[in-house]
């Protein structure tokens, strides 16, 4: 009897540890935006990409440097629903777009190292729209036009109504713009953003934003932008403050074991236990 007590409980440490093991595996976002007229993240130590070096029309293989790989693009100068000021460009940048109209519907950047932020201007956003984080090819997070914007003012005359682009202002006035932030939790990391859109529009972005480092309240301050959305293990929460518990569930640094390794641990020590009971015996 004392030996089935000893390998039940080993079996229930095996659970509690897989229970441990999911929860520091868990994938912890947050999406928040900034104030209308923004166009950059306000976090340090970050790579942006303008898309001012790359070739109007189609690129593929883009190098995004020190930063990653961008699989197709097509990219074409600044409109009513895209571009931001910037240096060289004061009437607005050159930006990227995938759509049907665009040679490409699907728009993959692969990044040189996992990271934990990433920013970009959304502009002229519509309900075909839609980004996908991936770590080694497990889905993170999806969001599309209706879940980030939901939680942004709409309607005119509302701030993120239409471009605010001085060169083109208020023009394009049925569709957001705002500059998004995606934060991942200490722990929460990808190597793979995907740019999609399978309707009749285009995806219309600005201003990459890539950083390896996740938000840090004691380095970075308080969380850039507004908290529009929630992304805790595939599931969508639309927020207005952000979760006490944000990235609780992970320590960075520190991956838990596999389900399959807690498993042979507790049989293990099962088999150790018995045979030390069985010599016991004799």
């Amino acid at each position: 009897m004392k030996i089935i007590t000893t390998y039940l409980s080993l079996t229930t440490f095996a659970i509690l540890l897989m229970a441990v093991s999911a929860r520091a595996q868990s994938e912890d976002m947050v999406v928040s935006y900034e104030p209308a007229g923004v166009w950059n993240s306000p976090l340090a130590g970050t790579s942006v990409e303008n898309f001012n070096n790359a070739s109007l029309g189609m690129n593929n293989n883009l190098s995004w440097n020190g930063v990653g790989t961008i699989n197709a693009i097509d990219v074409i100068s600044a409109n009513q629903y895209g571009g931001v000021p910037t240096t060289g460009y004061l009437n607005g940048n050159n930006y990227p777009v995938v759509g049907p109209g665009f040679g490409t519907t699907t728009s993959t950047l692969t990044l040189n190292q996992s990271s934990s932020y990433f920013g970009m201007e959304w502009s002229a956003a519509d309900q075909y729209n839609t980004v996908s984080f991936f770590n080694n090819g497990s889905l993170v997070a999806s969001l599309n036009e209706a879940s980030v914007f939901k939680q942004i003012a709409a309607g005119w005359p509302s701030p993120y109504q239409g471009n605010p682009n001085p060169a083109f202002l208020g023009q394009d006035y049925g569709e957001q713009f705002a500059f998004i932030n995606f934060l991942g939790a200490p722990g929460t990391s990808w190597n793979q953003i995907v740019i999609s859109n399978n309707g009749s529009t285009g995806f219309e972005s600005a201003d990459w934003t890539s950083r390896v480092g996740a938000w840090n309240p004691l380095t970075d301050g308080t969380l850039p932008g507004t908290p529009a959305v929630q992304v805790l293990n595939g599931i969508t929460t639309q927020i207005t403050t952000l979760p006490s518990d944000f990235g609780s569930g992970a320590a960075p640094g520190a991956p838990a074991p596999p389900m399959s390794a807690c498993v042979a641990f507790a049989t293990v020590l099962a088999l150790q236990t018995l045979r030390t009971r069985k010599a016991a015996t004799i």
